[in-house]
């Protein structure tokens, strides 16, 4: 549902803000399900010159910087 459903739907700022509440429970929940821990995310913010990793699930800030070569070079043709 999108928000302006949302606010139109509970112009009451207490319901509205108790359904928003509601809904991130629910998806939290959802995600928890379908996410596995033990898998790795691998980004690079520069374009490939540094190369991060982070765990499936975890916030960005939670990363950390791969220095292994190995995996630096896992997609090189």
């Amino acid at each position: 549902m999108n928000i302006d459903k949302l606010v139109e739907q509970y112009p009451n700022d207490m319901e509205l803000g108790g359904k928003v509440r509601e809904m991130y429970w629910e998806n939290k929940k959802i995600q928890e399900a379908f996410i596995d821990k033990k898998a790795w995310i691998f980004e690079s913010p520069d374009g490939g010159k540094t190369v991060t990793r982070r765990r499936m699930g975890d916030d960005y800030t939670k990363r950390e910087l791969v220095n292994n070569i190995n995996q630096l070079n896992l997609f090189d043709d």
